[in-house]
C-alpha cells in the first residue's frame, strides 16, 4: 500500500489531480485504502492460499492432468476516488 499511498501524495505535491489527471488503484484493499479513497481489488489471500493447497494435494494424489479446468480465485473491483475515465 506504501508506494500508492506516496504516489497519490507525491501527485499533490505536483499539482497533479488524482483521479483527473493520474488514476491510481491497489490491490488487496489495505485497511488505510478507504481513508485515502483508493479503488482497489480486493482479494482473499487465506482463500487463495486454500485453493492453492487443495490444488496441490489434489495434484499430488492425482496427478497434474486430472484437472482440465482452469481455477480463479474471486476477487471484486472497489471503486473509491482514485480512479476516473481517461479524458476524451
Amino acid at each position: 500500500f506504501g508506494y500508492k499511498m506516496a504516489t497519490i501524495l507525491a501527485a499533490m505535491d505536483r499539482q497533479i489531480s488524482v483521479p483527473d489527471d493520474l488514476s491510481v488503484i491497489g490491490i488487496d484493499n489495505h485497511d488505510l485504502s478507504e481513508s485515502f479513497g483508493l479503488t482497489t481489488f480486493a482479494q482473499d489471500p487465506f482463500e487463495q492460499g486454500a485453493l492453492g493447497a487443495r490444488i496441490l494435494l489434489d495434484d499430488l494424489n492425482h496427478g497434474p492432468m486430472a484437472r482440465k479446468t482452469s481455477v480463479r480465485a474471486a476477487a471484486r473491483l472497489i471503486e473509491r476516488g482514485s480512479t476516473a475515465a481517461p479524458h476524451r
